[in-house]
C-alpha cells in the first residue's frame, strides 16, 4: 500500500499530491492536519514537497527527521516528488536533502524525483496543468 504525503492543504504541491492519492488509490496524509496514521501498513511513501531555496518544505523536513524506523515496515522504500519553479539544480537539492535524512535513518530513497512545475504569480502560471498531473501518475505507476 502506497502512501502520499504532502506538507499543506493548499497549493501546487497539495494539487499534484491530491491527483496522485484519488487516481492511484493511495492514501493521502497532510501534515498541516496532524492526522495520526499507523506507517507499518505502508510499503511505498512518496513525500511531496515545493522546493523552497533548494530545500523541501520545512514541515516536511521535521516530519522525515522525526520518523522512527521502527515504526515502518522494514522494506519500506520512499520517493520523492516536488513542484518547482525550474531554477537550476535546485529540485536535485531538495530531492537530495530527504533522501539524505531517509538514508541517515538507514531507509531507502530511491534515486531520481518526480517533478513538475508550479505557478505562482506570472512563473509558469497554470502549473501544474492536466498535463502535469498525468505525468506525474505515470511516475507513480511506473515500475517499483
Amino acid at each position: 500500500m502506497t502512501l502520499i504525503v504532502c506538507p499543506k492543504e493548499k497549493g501546487n504541491t497539495c494539487k499534484v499530491a491530491r491527483h496522485l492519492a484519488e487516481k492511484s488509490g493511495a492514501d493521502l496524509l497532510i501534515l498541516q492536519h496532524q492526522q495520526s496514521v499507523d506507517l507499518q501498513k505502508y510499503s511505498r511513501i512518496v513525500v511531496c514537497s515545493g522546493v523552497y531555496g533548494d530545500k523541501i518544505h520545512a514541515a516536511l523536513a521535521e516530519w522525515l527527521e522525526a520518523l522512527d524506523p521502527g515504526q515502518l515496515q522494514q522494506d519500506v522504500t520512499f520517493d520523492t516528488f516536488l513542484t518547482w519553479f525550474g531554477r537550476g539544480k535546485s529540485d536535485a537539492h531538495a530531492a537530495e536533502q530527504a533522501r539524505n535524512i531517509l538514508e541517515s535513518k538507514g531507509l531507502a530513497c530511491r534515486e531520481g524525483h518526480g517533478r513538475c512545475r508550479g505557478g505562482k504569480f506570472l512563473l509558469f502560471r497554470g502549473h501544474p496543468n492536466q498535463a502535469d498531473l498525468e505525468n506525474a501518475l505515470a511516475w507513480l505507476k511506473r515500475e517499483k
